[in-house]
């Protein structure tokens, strides 16, 4: 293939032979040969002085030397105000058989060259020319010889740091294979200048990305100078979050004036969050507190900044200026302060308004702290308040549920508590609690109506009828009434709930519905009065009839059951009866000791079923007119005197 350049055009022409067909009249070395134009290329404004290709990566490449078209050679070269030429590195443009045009590839590199007289050289007094095989070209002037070759990495990276292409020139320096070949610290060194050229150009989220990406431990004054450059351009908040604590920690002054620039600008918020998470040896809290204490002059209300005041006592260890100013502004943060740093003494000091300020969790920290503030400490200084009453209850409350032990001497107190403050709570203090006279909790709840408890409280106390009356007459619940019946489990109580029910249509329904399977039914029809209007009777009574059916049915099961191992047992003690039992030569009396079988053919024994032997003048023991064993007898009467003195214990 041949080059052709014409001004500011270029063409790729190569020669080809012309295909003549199937006819054999000529021969091979005889076929005519035409010129294709296979690339082409544009350059606007560009007068081509001299072009060579050149095999870069695989694939061919075209140089290009000339300089702008835009200036009269003639007078230029009296006047010496020819331009210096460039060389361009441009791709050939081949041609799109699908849009029927050549295209116009991008210039891969441009540089522009300053041989000596330049300003007085026409266009054609430039060549260029290319060693076969080399990848160097020589640029011949008048009076200069100009050798350029194939870039390296680092040639690439400045051409492109050159030409405003910093992500592509990242791109590049981050393959292994060109990292090999760049000098120490280029990486970096792209990278800086990348951020300078974002925070020129306003993007300031990518700049501060990227000082995440390229600034390294030993890159301290690069931070500040970077971090004082967001400030220049009021973007303090978007480095904020990339400005290192550790690795490398920057100079004391720098956070300074960090913190200061937030609390200048009002954005107090910030300002708080920033000191809440760097750590306190960054900087000097001592100066940030004075000029918060004269920004305070001016907006002496601001919470946010008492906020920051409290925040940084706290890191100076000042805690009882933290806790003032906590506690005076009201925030919940004085809890975290008190549990964080063991500030006991405040919790009573300050009892009260810190459960004005947040019951449950001035609660919660007094019960953790209960080894330290005592519960008598607590209950004394809310007793010495007397009407915060229900500060006391949630107390005491808290604390139960934690160590049921901690406050048992408040335990009777908490009875009326409950009463008052929390009912429902009340029945399962008086079932989990053992310490509580019953007498006096029964007042209690007297006192306040509280009947389900005083149920509770009666049975508890042996008094099950009274309890019997109370559900009926006072929570008229006939369910309870019925379930409290059957715990009880005595004939008498049904008796006492049939006669409190039977003026109540409502409560027969529900004995008609429930109790089949406890009482006659005969009882409970037989007490309803005449022309008594009792709702759902019809249900109520079908109801009440199937389950005495099934009552009776199980009963009857019952019945065969234990017929069938009555007679079982029967035969089995019929059948021990009639086995033979053996009796030794040298069997003895029981009763004297001697030999009961002997030879004297007058000598009599009796023989028990218990393998025991007497002679029948030495066997003088008889029940019912039957002889027994002396032996066995004895261990069953002191058998039945040891389970009489059991009950009578029991029941004293």
């Amino acid at each position: 293939c041949t080059l052709h350049t014409h001004n500011n055009n270029m063409q790729t022409v190569v020669v080809k032979e012309q295909d003549q067909g199937h006819s054999g009249d000529m021969s091979a070395t005889r076929k005519p040969k035409y010129m294709a134009i296979s690339a082409q290329n544009t350059f606007v404004e560009f007068l081509i002085c001299g072009v060579v290709s050149l095999r870069v990566d695989g694939g061919w490449m075209l140089v290009v030397l000339g300089y702008t078209a835009a200036v009269d050679q003639e007078e230029g070269v009296i006047r010496g105000t020819i331009p210096p030429p460039h060389l361009l590195v441009v791709p050939p443009g081949n041609y799109n058989r699908e849009e029927e045009r050549f295209d116009a590839p991008q210039v891969t590199t441009r540089d522009k060259l300053l041989p000596k007289g330049y300003s007085f050289c026409r266009c054609e007094e430039y060549h260029l020319e290319c060693g076969l095989g080399e990848d160097r070209v020589f640029i011949l002037t008048p009076i200069d010889i100009i050798v350029a070759q194939r870039c390296g990495a680092n040639d690439h990276v400045d051409w492109l740091l050159e030409m405003k292409k910093f992500e592509e020139a990242i791109e590049y320096a981050d393959k292994p294979t060109n990292a090999r070949m760049l000098r120490p610290g280029k990486l970096q060194e792209i990278g800086l200048k990348c951020i300078y050229n974002y925070i020129t150009l306003g993007n300031f989220k990518a700049a501060a990305q990227k000082c995440h990406e390229f600034l390294g431990p030993k890159d301290k004054f690069r931070w500040e100078d970077i971090i004082y450059s967001f400030m220049n351009y009021d973007q303090l908040p978007v480095i904020l979050p990339f400005v290192p604590v550790r690795d490398p920690q920057l100079a004391p002054a720098t956070y300074e004036v960090i913190l200061n620039t937030f609390l200048q600008k009002d954005s107090e918020e910030v300002l708080l969050k920033v000191i809440d998470a760097w750590p306190k040896d960054l900087y000097d809290q001592n100066v940030i507190i004075n000029a918060v204490q004269e920004k305070l002059k001016t907006d002496p209300d601001s919470l946010t900044l008492l906020k920051v005041k409290a925040l940084l006592h706290e890191l100076l260890g000042q805690y009882e200026e933290a806790l003032k100013i906590y506690l005076k502004q009201g925030e919940k943060e004085v809890f975290g302060l008190i549990y964080k740093h063991n500030l006991y003494h405040a919790l009573t000091e300050n009892l009260l308004h810190l459960m004005l300020l947040d019951l449950s969790e001035a609660v919660r920290v007094l019960i953790d702290c209960r080894d330290k503030v005592p519960p008598d400490s607590v209950v004394r200084e809310l007793d010495q308040q007397g009407y915060q009453e229900e500060f006391l209850h949630k107390y005491l409350d808290g604390l139960y549920e934690k160590d049921p032990k901690a406050g048992n001497q408040f335990h009777e107190r908490q009875v009326e508590l409950y009463a008052k403050y929390d009912r429902e709570k009340l029945l399962l203090f008086l079932r989990s609690c053992n310490d509580i006279p019953l007498k006096k909790a029964l007042d209690v709840c007297e006192h306040y109506q509280c009947y389900e408890q005083m149920v509770y409280l009666l049975a508890r106390m042996g008094n099950p009828r009274t309890a019997l009356e109370l559900i009926i007459k006072k929570l008229e619940d006939v369910s309870k009434a019925i379930q409290f019946t059957m715990e009880e489990g005595d004939d008498d109580m049904w008796e006492l709930l049939i006669s409190l029910s039977v003026n109540r249509p409502e409560f027969i329904t529900g004995l008609l519905k429930n109790v089949g399977t406890h009482i006659d039914p005969t009882k409970l029809i037989q007490r309803i009065p005449l022309k008594t209007q009792i709702p759902d009777l019809g249900n109520s009574l079908v109801k009440l009839l199937q389950d005495y059916r099934l009552q009776v049915n199980l009963r009857e099961g019952c019945k065969k059951i234990l017929v069938k191992d009555s007679q079982s047992l029967m035969e089995k003690l019929h059948r021990k009866q009639k086995r033979g039992v053996c009796i030794e030569d040298d069997a003895v009396c029981k009763a004297c000791g001697t030999e009961a079988v002997g030879t004297d053919e007058n000598s009599k024994f009796i023989l028990f079923f218990c393998g025991h032997i007497y002679h029948e003048h030495c066997c003088s023991l008889k029940r019912n007119n039957v002889y027994v064993c002396r032996l066995c007898y004895a261990g069953t009467k002191s058998k039945r005197i040891e389970g009489s003195t059991h009950r009578l214990k029991k029941l004293m």
